[in-house]
């Protein structure tokens, strides 16, 4: 059987697993609660935010808000490729290969919908709150790598390939270009 190239990274990565116990403790946690610890993380900017000037109540609805509506959207797209394009998980596919924790459901793999949406919540927070300085700008850049930590984790864990968290990245970015792009339009 010939491999793609997705299937040979994912397998380079794969073999590390129980090489190093520590790393793999740390990354499994992240690759399943990582992406709680991004939104309180999130929340708990917003509401520091609020010491600096009262505008919390606000931006916070418009966070929540403008998240439900994109999670609404971005989990009907994510479904519906999974459902027209289905890629099963690893585990599924190659039953030879580790995984650091049984995820949820194996019906789907591709995109990976925890990147999807801890990519979803950077961008709007960087919509929401603009940096001014090259300080302020290291708080969103920080959302953005937490984010991609949260992907590659789940690949490390043996959840997903990478080409998963790729296309989980590509369905926020035209998820969120959707939302620019209408609300230019509208406003």
């Amino acid at each position: 059987m010939k491999l793609s190239w997705n299937q040979k990274l994912f397998f380079k990565i794969n073999d590390q697993l129980g090489k190093r116990p520590i790393i793999d403790k740390i990354v499994g946690w992240v690759a399943q609660y990582g992406i709680y610890v991004h939104f309180l993380l999130i929340g708990f900017y917003l509401f520091l935010s609020f010491f600096s000037s009262n505008w919390l109540y606000p931006l916070l609805l418009a966070y929540v808000l403008i998240m439900l509506g994109l999670l609404f959207f971005s989990f009907i797209i994510s479904w519906l490729i999974g459902y027209l394009f289905p890629q099963r998980r690893p585990i599924i596919e190659f039953p030879h290969s580790q995984e650091l924790f049984t995820p949820l459901s194996d019906w789907k793999s591709f995109p990976s919908d925890h990147t999807m949406v801890s990519f979803l919540s950077a961008e709007v927070l960087y919509l929401l709150v603009q940096p001014i300085t090259y300080l302020t700008m290291i708080i969103p850049i920080g959302f953005f790598l937490l984010a991609f930590m949260i992907g590659l984790s789940r690949v490390y864990a043996g959840v997903h390939y990478p080409n998963d968290v790729i296309g989980g990245i590509l369905v926020a970015i035209f998820v969120f270009s959707m939302f620019i792009f209408f609300t230019s339009i509208i406003l």
